[in-house]
């Protein structure tokens, strides 16, 4: 597994290390016959036991993977494959962390229902500020925020 900012730039930081290690580790060190695969990257992405890509696609691949437990799985391990060099690897890990684990960790139940809660009453709660706004505008003898702008903050075609 390795995670990027975004599906080009993961597999661009990978490729090469990946070449490496197939020739010299699988090949050389273990004796699996050489080019066993002429891809082993694409065929382990179409397979989707490796996942290379953008925090998105890791929650994608990881999603598709539990969905054959038929419950869940306890633990996704990382293997330290040295497919990308230590500043990549590292920033693969804080991306995991940040964006991939909350997915499955229920952490941003909380976090996405608070967000839900102020979209739907978003008109309570900044439709009186919305009109405090273009009272002060129109105080101060300026043209008030238009009406789009409006409903687009409160769902309200008036103050």
């Amino acid at each position: 597994m390795h995670c990027a900012e975004d599906d080009d730039l993961a597999m661009a930081e990978v490729r090469r290390g990946e070449r490496v290690e197939t020739l010299s580790y699988f090949s050389e060190t273990l004796g699996r016959p050489p080019m066993r695969s002429e891809n082993p990257l694409a065929e382990g992405l179409a397979a989707g036991s490796t996942l290379v890509g953008s925090p998105e696609t890791i929650i994608a691949g990881i999603e598709r993977l539990l969905s054959f437990t038929g419950g869940g799985a306890g633990a996704v391990l990382f293997r330290a494959h040295e497919w990308a060099n230590r500043e990549q690897t590292l920033r693969s890990y804080e991306l995991f962390a940040r964006w991939v684990m909350p997915r499955f960790q229920g952490s941003l139940e909380t976090t996405i229902g608070s967000r839900e809660w102020c979209s739907e009453n978003r008109a309570g709660i900044f439709g009186p500020s919305m009109g405090a706004l273009r009272k002060a505008f129109t105080d101060v003898g300026q043209q008030a925020p238009d009406l789009d702008r409006f409903r687009l903050h409160t769902g309200k075609s008036e103050v």
